[in-house]
């Protein structure tokens, strides 16, 4: 979600309100649900806002009804479901698991024809496989184990100078 900006009657640039449009005197509303993040791609986890944060003035806060009524029942039951999958993520990392966290397509130098290389990471470090283009599948995380026939692969699609393993 982007944010829009006007200029205020003294020529300054504000914030503007996603309701009304008033520039100035306007607030981003922070969501007061809070999920915290797996470390797949940090080495912590972070607490962070569920949703991101509507900007609005007091009086289209006000009539949206404050913050339970911007934040309600929705923003509540999407920060469990989604805090159920970053623990998810989590004790998958804990028990040894490695998730997909870059893939590259045949015409990537490396990349076999007919084939994906995939970029897994967890507890262990990162490693490469193939896996086939019929077989990888881009929709929500995958992790290693969904892949059985995966090959080893020493590129990573990061440099174009990457050997594919004969």
């Amino acid at each position: 979600m982007g944010y829009c900006y006007g200029y205020t009657a003294s020529g300054r640039q504000a914030l503007a309100c996603d309701g009304c449009g008033t520039v100035g005197g306007v607030r981003k509303r922070a969501c007061r649900f809070r999920v915290t993040s797996d470390t797949l791609r940090s080495a912590v986890r972070i607490v962070m806002s569920y949703c991101s944060p509507p900007a609005l003035c007091a009086a289209c806060f006000k009539a949206a009804g404050g913050s339970k009524g911007i934040h309600g029942e929705q923003c509540r039951e999407g920060a469990a479901k989604s805090q159920a999958e970053y623990d998810a993520t989590e004790a998958a990392l804990d028990a040894g698991e490695s998730f997909v966290i870059a893939a590259w397509g045949d015409w990537q130098p490396g990349v076999p024809e007919g084939m994906v290389g995939v970029l897994f990471r967890g507890r262990a470090g990162e490693t490469g496989r193939l896996v086939t283009k019929a077989c990888y599948s881009s929709r929500g995380t995958s992790k290693l184990s969904d892949y059985p026939d995966a090959l080893p692969w020493a590129g990573t699609g990061r440099s174009t100078k990457q050997a594919v393993p004969a």
